[in-house]
């Protein structure tokens, strides 16, 4: 077992030196677009009032960006949408609504600090074999909503370990709530929108990743896809085609585009806010957003379960891990699931929303019975 820990210490820190890495990278690159900004704006009232006009407005053409980040025809143009970057005060209203989520019974604690126990470790290597086992059961064919389906209703497949408390981490800690009430309320507050006016760029560098989510000039679709075609997709629409030089959520908010790009602390990233989000995006409840319509950049039927497999046996799991459960987790909640498995390029996808299904789907993960919870009286 000391080995083994050894072996995991070792390796996360080989992983938090290629992390810090590419911050030292993505500071150095914020610090070069924002001394390209326009002037500040004057502090807002502290009460954070709706009225107060954000006077910063982001890049104000493309001479702000470096000159190997823009297209022909940017180049030509020398426009680009403006987006407010003026730090803003949450309202009395906003606190009080953000500290009363806080304390919602089925907020995940954090991982604590050190390594991995022994017993972890141990429930990590038989939850891996579990995965690899369910891998094979299931078999190797297109991601489709039978798929889905059935390796949703898997018990050991892959997709039941990567609801861990730490982003990109397989449970345990686990981000669920870890009783039924407190599930059952989780699912109520997600079907009631109580997460959607969330930032969900909260701690990033520079103004996306600020406290309170600046108001957006003009609507924007929300975008779901791999992490890298993600951060590709927002690159482009920036001038940096071929470059992918600026951070996704930095791209993604010049491009006026929403994604779930969490990176703090509080609320900590993990399959649990991802799930949050997509509920709120599905419906066209994230702020700023322009309708119910996903911008899918990265084609459904492209997703490789051959990839699955080969990671089932791993404590980690992967950003193309990850989207292949958003994918099966829009196919649960949107009664189009068909549709959204059609296409083979980018495209919009509009989810016609059933919250039942979304809440038989999240207590089969939890392998609780959503009939369990029918008359559970929590708030």
């Amino acid at each position: 077992i000391g080995a083994r820990i050894g072996a995991l210490a070792q390796s996360v820190g080989l992983l938090k030196a290629e992390v810090d890495e590419q911050d030292r990278r993505q500071a150095a690159l914020l610090a070069q677009l924002e001394g390209a900004l326009g002037a500040r704006a004057a502090p807002t009232p502290a009460d954070g009032a709706a009225s107060a006009k954000p006077m910063a407005a982001g890049l104000r053409d493309l001479d702000a960006l470096p000159s190997s980040c823009r297209s022909d025809e940017q180049m030509q143009s020398k426009t680009y949408p403006r987006i407010p970057c003026a730090p803003l005060s949450p309202s009395d209203a906003h606190a009080a609504v953000e500290r009363e989520r806080a304390a919602r019974p089925y907020t995940a604690a954090p991982l604590s600090a050190g390594t991995a126990t022994g017993s972890e470790i141990r429930f990590l290597e038989q939850e891996a074999a579990r995965n690899q086992r369910a891998a094979v059961r299931q078999g190797l064919g297109p991601l489709s909503s039978a798929s889905c389906a059935a390796m949703l209703s898997d018990d050991e497949h892959l997709f039941h370990a990567m609801w861990g408390a730490v982003a990109m981490r397989k449970a345990p800690p686990a981000c669920l709530p870890n009783h039924t009430a407190a599930t059952a309320l989780w699912v109520r507050d997600m079907l009631a929108g109580r997460m959607c006016a969330r930032n969900w760029q909260e701690g990033n560098s520079g103004c996306a990743g600020q406290l309170v989510q600046p108001p957006s000039a003009t609507p924007g679709a929300a975008i779901i896809g791999v992490h890298d075609a993600v951060a590709r997709y927002c690159n482009k629409r920036i001038g940096c085609a071929g470059v992918h030089r600026v951070p996704l959520a930095v791209a993604c908010s010049l491009a006026n585009l929403r994604a779930s790009t969490l990176a703090g602390a509080e609320p900590q990233p993990s399959m649990c806010r991802t799930l949050e989000w997509l509920a709120c995006a599905a419906r066209g409840l994230l702020p700023g957003q322009a309708g119910s319509d996903l911008l899918i950049v990265s084609a459904p039927r492209d997703v490789d379960l051959r990839q699955l497999a080969a990671n089932a046996p791993g404590f980690l799991y992967t950003p193309r891990d990850a989207y292949a459960l958003q994918l099966c987790l829009l196919a649960q909640m949107c009664t189009n699931r068909a549709a959204l498995f059609a296409a083979n390029r980018t495209r919009a996808f509009n989810c016609d929303f059933d919250g039942a299904w979304l809440r038989r789907a999240i207590f089969s993960l939890r392998r609780v019975d959503a009939s369990a919870a029918d008359g559970l009286a929590v708030g």
